[in-house]
């Protein structure tokens, strides 16, 4: 059996995305993988996997993007693949990210991939966009993922035995990733940066974070988003406590804020971490 799988979620949305991704894992400098699909609505998906030589596997599942991600990290922790890299549907994958994942998951047991920017067609739009934030150098830790996050479930790979039996996500969750990473991070774990491979990440408007120009629709998003996520935190974690406590009292008046005011909350970082562009 092969060691390694790569995890995935399909849905109605992603399929006109699917062909990409799937070319781009066929296409992979190592093939000893199996693909886990899990299947959130799409109809007849094993058609559209047909003129592919991959093997493969369809979960079936339902429910909130909170509580498929959950199966999802479930059915993997509880697998007997040793390995497991993550990808969204919607992005595709330079040639050696198989490769590279199941050496470096050798020494280390989580992996994060750096992401090129590209457009809704796959077009290349800014490559290396984290490579070179001096935050990296040393790995990602827990501290590192307090005020944002860089560790997506489309963007690293992991030790399977690093992964609780049964992972417990808030159900109505946004940044869910956010919140797995941290409570992964939190045991000690350290994850390693590599820009050596790299997701091709698409930008548009139904990608649910994106790596866009900060907006106001998206600064009252980011404080509705790290709100709720540092209230989950807070339950998990005191530390969070007093960031709960000041995203609340900012979400609160984010209606009586002049544009001055607001403009003092965002920060226009280059190259932004998720969640990153709103800091208190």
């Amino acid at each position: 059996m092969d060691s390694c799988c790569f995890a995935s979620v399909i849905f109605e949305g992603n399929v006109p995305f699917l062909p990409k991704f799937l070319t781009s894992l066929q296409e992979q400098t190592d093939t000893n993988f199996t693909l886990i699909l899990f299947n959130d609505g799409v109809d007849k998906l094993e058609t559209h996997l047909d003129s592919y030589e991959l093997p493969f596997k369809i979960i079936e599942t339902s429910g909130s993007i909170a509580e498929v991600r959950a199966q999802l990290l479930s059915y993997v922790a509880n697998s007997d693949f040793d390995n497991t890299v993550f990808g969204d549907t919607d992005d595709f994958f330079a040639p050696n990210r198989i490769e590279l994942s199941k050496q470096l998951l050798q020494q280390h047991a989580i992996i994060a991939h750096d992401v090129w920017l590209v457009n809704e067609l796959g077009q290349l739009l800014e490559p290396n966009y984290w490579k070179y934030r001096p935050e990296l150098l040393q790995g990602v830790s827990y501290k590192n993922l307090v005020h944002y996050n860089l560790l997506g479930l489309g963007n690293t790979a992991i030790q399977n035995k690093v992964l609780p039996k049964e992972f417990k996500i808030p159900a109505d969750l946004i940044a869910v990733d956010w919140y797995v990473f941290s409570n992964l991070l939190k045991e000690g774990i350290r994850a390693f940066f590599t820009a050596e491979t790299y997701i091709y990440y698409r930008q548009y408007e139904g990608n649910t974070i994106g790596l866009k120009k900060l907006t106001l629709q998206r600064f009252e998003r980011e404080v509705s988003v790290k709100l709720q996520h540092y209230r989950a935190m807070a339950q998990v974690d005191t530390q969070f406590e007093s960031l709960a406590t000041s995203f609340g009292n900012l979400h609160a008046k984010i209606s009586t804020l002049s544009e001055a005011e607001i403009s003092a909350y965002m920060q226009q970082q280059d190259h932004p971490f998720w969640w990153e562009q709103v800091q208190l």
